[in-house]
């Protein structure tokens, strides 16, 4: 197994700031999933605060997170195990939080871990 760590993405950041969603599409496809492939990386950690608002995210950066990092990470064959932030469960008990279901489609091969309170 070859791991790379990833942490804080905070995709919808600046109220959904294109000039991020810029940002974040040219590191993600000129920068982290080319390093994936080179150095061939089967496995992705993610350690929370995938999303940077608690209550709800917005439908474009949810797009656009799926664009540009969890479609390519799934065409690639690559498996990604979340850990879920602060930020990521709008509820202390993140096993009530419906928002934290808004990834379930976005990748066939993730899988969510609780972080401890």
């Amino acid at each position: 197994m070859r791991v790379a760590i990833i942490t804080d993405t905070h995709w919808g950041a600046r109220n959904d700031s294109l000039a991020f969603i810029d940002y974040f599409d040219k590191f993600y496809t000129n920068v982290f999933i080319p390093k994936l492939i080179e150095e061939k990386i089967d496995t992705v950690l993610m350690l929370g605060d995938t999303f940077d608002r608690r209550k709800y995210t917005n439908h474009v950066s949810l797009s656009h997170a799926k664009r540009i990092y969890f479609e390519p990470l799934e065409r690639l064959g690559i498996k990604i195990h979340m850990i879920v932030g602060n930020h990521d469960t709008a509820y202390r008990d993140w096993e009530t939080d419906r928002k934290s279901t808004r990834l379930n489609s976005s990748h066939s091969r993730a899988s969510r871990m609780p972080s401890s309170a």
